[in-house]
């Protein structure tokens, strides 16, 4: 994977994962190894120094569960049926772009789970939030939920196709 990959994966034996429409259950970003962030010259970076030391130690991965957003290693995220990678490439030849999705993106950490599922929100966060939060230029497909919008791992993976 490349940073800032975004990761839609579907979990079988996972009870939330039947109550999430659609194929998709869960989305993640990966961040990148310290090597990956040093070669696209992120890893100083103001956003990225909090981590460092997590990074390090194999915890490349971010995501929203329940217990709101944090830093995982993608060992302990891959207990998993099946994943889609999606990858944005034009962050990649945008200096400016790519640091303000990092500065977006790490600005989640330490969020609260969104039970409200409310995409319009910046204060709780679900793991598609997360996604949409993060990709600020990038119109995501939303649908209108019990007087809210929401967003689903189904709509962040229905833009690859």
């Amino acid at each position: 994977m490349k940073p800032l990959d975004i990761i839609s994966e579907k979990t079988y034996f996972a009870l939330t994962d039947k109550f999430i429409p659609g194929h998709f259950g869960h989305n993640a970003i990966w961040l990148g190894t310290k090597d990956q962030l040093q070669e696209i010259g992120m890893w100083n970076h103001p956003a990225i120094r909090p981590y460092q030391a997590q990074i390090k130690a194999g915890k490349s991965l971010i995501e929203v569960d329940r217990s709101g957003s944090h830093l995982k290693s993608l060992e302990v995220f891959m207990n998993v049926d099946e994943i889609a990678v999606l990858r944005v490439d034009r962050l990649m030849t945008n200096s400016h772009q790519l640091e303000r999705t990092y500065d977006i993106l790490l600005a989640q950490m330490g969020k609260i789970f969104d039970f409200n599922f409310d995409v319009e929100t910046t204060d709780t966060l679900v793991c598609s939030e997360l996604i949409y939060q993060s990709f600020e230029d990038i119109h995501w497909p939303t649908e209108p939920y019990v007087g809210r919008t929401t967003i689903s791992p189904d709509n962040v993976a229905s833009l690859a196709l």
